[in-house]
């Protein structure tokens, strides 16, 4: 009985932790996108650091729907 307890608080400090990850990721995200956009002719790093942020942002966000996991402040 116990082993259940502790799985859920075990589940709900890793959601936690992968909410928090996915809001710093999604800060990051919408920054270099804010770059890009104002940038002129950007350079092949931010290009790359882009595209680096948008597969992990997405991948997170699969994750909290796999997880059922949902939260307004995100989505």
């Amino acid at each position: 009985m116990w082993l259940f307890f502790r799985r859920n608080k075990l589940k709900k400090q890793y959601d936690n932790q992968l909410i928090e990850t996915v809001s710093e990721i999604k800060k990051e995200y919408y920054q270099k996108k804010r770059i890009l956009e104002q940038s002129i002719e950007p350079s092949q790093s931010i290009l790359m650091e882009y595209k680096i942020l948008e597969a992990k942002y997405f991948f997170y966000i699969k994750q909290l729907k796999v997880r059922k996991i949902r939260t307004e402040k995100l989505l």
